[in-house]
């Protein structure tokens, strides 16, 4: 993002079998999932603002799916 906006980091997965993903760090800022698409609805798409933090530095994303996560200022 910029000028203090939110970030997004988009992982997608297109092989049959869950991979792990790094997530990169940004100063300042936690990562929280916006999206996951091998979620049964309607938990695979979060409300702005009730996004659930990360608590790794790595994201595994099931097969075949998607997950978008979005950084907020720590604390946020």
């Amino acid at each position: 993002g910029f000028d203090g906006e939110d970030d997004l980091h988009i992982m997608m997965n297109m092989y049959w079998e869950p991979l792990p993903f790094q997530i990169p760090p940004v100063e300042g800022r936690t990562w929280h999932t916006a999206i996951n698409t091998a979620a049964p609805s309607p938990e695979d798409i979060y409300e702005p603002g009730k996004e659930p933090a990360v608590a790794s530095d790595t994201v595994s994303v099931p097969g075949r799916s998607i997950t978008v996560l979005v950084s907020k200022p720590q604390g946020a």
